[in-house]
């Protein structure tokens, strides 16, 4: 099974959005700054440009957004593709790395990365308890949480070990 998803439509979408939301932009922005200035030569404001802004304005905010949106999108798999560039064909890496990679701090990578995998990106993808490491294959997740256990074990039993040790400490 693919570890990565391709996301070339996501990349397609968020340029659509990104054109057309600046086309509509400059368009839209073209007609509101036309209407203000012919109020300013009218020396008033018409009913006529009142109602043609009320229409025109929403349409202009809509259009804005779809501009974000877009970019947004596009900002989205450019981080992604140089997050699996940072893996290098690994399974795994320190957050800190792929943070330094995108110029981002390491708490919004935490988020971008969760996002992805939510968003079925990573399609094995982990990050580890801490939030210090992605991990995008199951199985190098699996090893990662018997590493886990067994340590945790380790630790048990050595605190088993010093109490013990101290009960026979305190017989004497």
């Amino acid at each position: 099974r693919d570890l990565f998803k391709k996301n070339t439509s996501v990349k397609a979408g968020g340029l659509a959005l990104t054109i057309c939301g600046c086309v509509f932009n400059i368009g839209l922005s073209l007609a509101v700054v036309i209407l203000l200035l012919v109020s300013v030569f009218l020396g008033q404001f018409p009913i006529g440009i009142k109602i043609a802004l009320s229409i025109l304005l929403p349409f202009l905010t809509g259009s804005a957004v779809m501009t974000w949106r877009g970019s947004s999108m596009m900002s989205s798999v450019k981080r992604y593709r140089n997050y699996i560039l940072a893996l290098q064909g690994k399974t795994y890496c320190n957050l800190k790395e792929l943070a330094a990679r995108n110029k981002k701090s390491v708490s919004f990578t935490v988020k971008d990365i969760r996002k992805m995998i939510d968003k079925g990106w990573f399609r094995q993808g982990h990050l580890n308890q801490d939030n210090t490491c992605l991990i995008v294959s199951d199985k190098t997740y699996q090893e990662y949480e018997n590493i886990q256990r067994q340590r945790i074990e380790q630790q048990k039993q050595e605190e088993e070990r010093r109490l013990q040790n101290s009960v026979r400490t305190t017989e004497c």
